[in-house]
């Protein structure tokens, strides 16, 4: 069939995805595919028709509804063979193409919680006697190349003042330290 470059607006899309939708199925052993509708029922591939749903969204309102009963019946038909398939259904690509064309992901919760199922209790003990405390991330430094360390929470001239400040203070510390 000859490749369509322009969308057509005389074709009646819905019936085609009828047409289409009644040779797939698990007696026909053949899940519905977006790519085969496109290449043999309308004539263009899938890239193309992506395009004029992109392009034309006010025009081919018909195209839209046949392309997503097509992805409808191939979702279905997946959940459908990946539950109660036999030998025909393979589940992992049931699974795969679920999460992948769907949007079907596995969801996992975790829940922390204290001893017989309490809330954790935290506690913090702040020790303000070191000096000044600059607000949360001035520590970190960042560049353009991403995270560059560590940057001193005081300068050397603060630490050498909060000394001065500790031995005339306290007398018994001749050492001078913190």
């Amino acid at each position: 069939m000859a490749r369509l470059s322009t969308y057509d607006s005389t074709k009646n899309y819905e019936k085609l995805a009828d047409e289409y939708l009644a040779t797939c199925g698990r007696e026909q052993t053949k899940l519905p595919k977006i790519s085969e509708f496109c290449r043999e029922y309308i004539g263009a591939n899938e890239d193309t028709v992506n395009n004029w749903l992109k392009d034309e969204a006010k025009e081919n309102k018909e195209l839209i509804g046949a392309i997503k009963r097509v992805k409808e019946a191939q979702s279905e038909q997946l959940q459908d063979d990946g539950l109660y398939g036999g030998k025909e259904a393979n589940v992992a690509m049931a699974i795969f193409l679920l999460k992948a064309n769907h949007g079907l992901i596995e969801a996992g919760r975790l829940e922390l919680v204290g001893k017989d199922g309490q809330p954790i209790q935290f506690s913090f003990k702040i020790d303000l006697a070191g000096g000044y405390i600059p607000p949360l991330g001035a520590a970190f430094t960042a560049s353009a190349t991403g995270f560059t360390g560590l940057t001193p929470l005081q300068s050397p001239s603060v630490a050498q003042e909060s000394e001065k400040d500790d031995n005339s203070t306290n007398g018994d510390n001749q050492a001078g330290s913190v």
